[in-house]
């Protein structure tokens, strides 16, 4: 039922000229939100920090939804999806992530320029396929899709299999970080005159 709902939520739209990126991004997520605002099932965020930008209340279960939008055109996407310690909290909790994925195309005009949405990817996250993903370093870690352009984002994994596999990420992550810190530690202790040290 949320992947029904989603998926007819945006269709072709037009911009100015002069709208960047970012603002098709936003563009996009306020047509989703505003297509599915009056849905019955459709709460807001509790808050600025929340992880998704809405829920769907369904079958007496609470769905966050986090829209991504992607143009096909760019070189690279590398799209953040959400901090290593909230997807804790959400595992833990047992609670329920679906990610939105907008993939589109900018055909210029005279006067303005189309969106053509290419394609409506909805999945939880557990469907996400663990190996095109990585942890970035930002904060405590930051989980990121490594290349939106490829396609195989997807996978039939269930919830175990997905969470076995993000631990393995986690380790990795945990590993290089002990290990820059770990040289930058015996970077400082040379450099330390322990002689001055009162």
């Amino acid at each position: 039922m949320v992947k029904k709902l989603l998926k007819n939520s945006i269709k072709d739209f037009n911009v100015s000229k002069n709208i960047q990126q970012r603002g098709i991004g936003d563009e996009i997520e306020a047509r989703i939100i505003n297509k599915l605002s009056s849905k019955k099932e459709y709460s807001e965020p509790s808050g600025k920090k929340s992880t998704g930008d809405f829920s769907l209340n369904l079958n007496n279960e609470n769905n966050m939804i986090d829209i991504k939008s992607h143009n096909v055109d760019s070189d690279m996407s590398m799209p953040n999806l959400i901090s290593i310690s909230k997807l804790d909290k959400i595992i833990d909790n047992n609670e329920k992530l679906y990610y939105n994925i907008i993939s589109y195309k900018v055909v210029e005009h005279d006067n303005f320029n189309e969106v053509k949405i290419i394609n409506n990817h909805v999945l939880n996250i557990y469907e996400l396929n663990v190996e095109k993903l990585s942890i970035g370093n930002l904060g405590n870690g930051q989980l990121q899709i490594k290349n939106l352009n490829n396609n195989d984002i997807e996978t039939n994994y269930d919830k175990d299999k997905f969470i076995n596999g993000y631990k393995k990420l986690k380790k990795e992550f945990y590993n290089k970080q002990i290990n820059k810190f770990t040289k930058k530690l015996n970077e400082l202790e040379g450099e330390i005159n322990w002689n001055l040290i009162i």
